[in-house]
This record gives C-alpha cells, structure tokens and sequence, in this order.
C-alpha cells in the first residue's frame, strides 16, 4: 500500500471567477447505449487552455493528518504545475509534463525527477500526462473512444465498465447524468482499490470543472483519503509555471 499512497502524494503534493453555478440535481438516468453517452461525454469535455485554481488539501491516512494549500496551473496537454504551502509558508512544488515528473520539498531538503513508468508500477496500469491531467478536471482515466464499454444504471448513475478488463487491474466509471462527467472512478488491483469521486461540481463561464475531488487508497491494511477543494478556477490567464530543483537537495529513490 505504501506505493499506492506515495502515487497519491505525488499527483496530490499533487474570487475572480463569476458567481458559480452548481450542477442542476434530480436528471433521471436513462437507458441508452454505450455509443451515445459518450458521445454526450465527449461534448463536455475540458476545453479550455489554460486553468489556474486555489485549493485546500487534507490528507489523512492511520497515522497522519495534514492541511495544506495549493495551487494548481494547467496548461491544457502541456503543463500540470503545483504549489504546495503549509501555514504560509511554500513546502513543496510539482511539475508534469508529457514526458516527465518532477517535484521537489523543503522540509527534508528531497526531490524527484522522471518519467512515469514507475508510477505506472505503483498504479499496476499505464499512468501518463492525459490520465493524470483528466483526473484533475473530472474525466474518465481511460479514454473512453478507444473501447468498448458496458454500461448499466447504478444509483441513478450511468455505470460504464470496459467489455474487456484489463488483466493487472479493472476499472469502473460513474458519470453523472446531470452533466455527463465523472462522478465516480474505481481501480482495483487485488486487494487494493483506487477511488477517485467528485461529488460536486462547478459552472464557471460555461465549463463544468470539479468542485471536490475526494481520494481514497483502500487495502485490508491501510485506508488513505484526500480532499481536494477547489476554492477558485480561472481560465484561459497566462499562467507562468516556475520550477527548477534547488542545488544540494538529495534524490528521492522510490521502491
């Protein structure tokens, strides 16, 4: 489990917007194919070019409870930036981009910098920019137009689940038939399941971006959960994503 938990704490670690608008409760389910709710998935999809946000981050795990601030930088398919700070004071920061991750922490003077193959391990499921850029902005991990899905109606929620599961790990999806994102994503590796929920969402200048994004690492030992708040978002502002790894600081190696 503590691979699971050191994947969460690097994604987690990883007002002037208009008055927001919650997403319209009470839409009713519907039968309908696989075909056509993504097709309704797809029109709603992120589609601005940038994003910046404040937040606030609990992490709680057996023996830990922590507070933080944040803020999240997207520059749509390029650049996930994030800074975290503790009691008004800068802690850590992160860089993702395409090929890499990268973040580093003062407190223990620590960094890392690589690709994503060995978050890929931690996850036991391919882990790249899109997945980790989607999970951020309330969307499928998995591209949806790339498969084949089931789909069954759970707890008036469009259940989508893959025909053909992957042999390390499965995979499920809830999409809000509100709004047509995600409101659930589940992977379960063995004994260890991966919760992403985002129970609440937020209209701001006609896109639907997560309010809540709520994070859990379950096994028979271990429950770890994150609460992410999105406190305020911005589109499309020129956003500057400073980032280079202090001199002197040591190499963080994850086993």
């Amino acid at each position: 489990m503590k691979k699971t938990v050191a994947l969460l704490v690097i994604i987690m670690s990883l007002t002037a917007c208009k008055t927001h608008k919650g997403v319209t409760a009470g839409t009713i389910a519907k039968a309908t194919s696989s075909k056509k709710l993504i097709q309704a998935y797809d029109k709603v999809r992120f589609d601005k070019k940038t994003l910046s946000a404040k937040l606030k981050v609990n992490y709680k795990d057996a023996n830990t409870t922590q507070n933080v601030s944040a803020s999240l930088r997207i520059i749509k398919d390029e650049k996930i930036w994030i800074s975290i700070s503790a009691y008004g004071f800068p802690v850590a920061k992160v860089l993702i981009t395409p090929t890499r991750v990268s973040y580093y922490e003062r407190i223990n003077n620590s960094y890392f910098d690589g690709d994503f193959t060995l978050l890929s391990d931690f996850l036991g499921a391919e882990l790249d920019y899109q997945k980790v850029q989607n999970l951020l902005v309330g969307e499928a991990l998995l591209a949806l137009d790339k498969g084949k899905y089931k789909v069954a109606i759970q707890n008036n929620k469009y259940l989508l689940t893959p025909k053909h599961q992957e042999a390390q790990y499965a995979y499920s999806l809830l999409l809000n038939p509100a709004n047509f994102k995600a409101y659930s994503q589940k992977i379960e590796q063995g004994e260890q399941a991966l919760t992403f929920d985002y129970p609440n969402y937020q209209k701001i200048s006609g896109t639907q971006v997560p309010k809540n994004i709520n994070i859990t690492a379950n096994d028979n030992e271990n429950n770890t959960a994150i609460k992410v708040l999105y406190k305020s978002v911005i589109f499309n502002k020129t956003v500057k994503t400073p980032f280079k790894i202090p001199s002197g600081y040591t190499a963080i190696k994850i086993e």
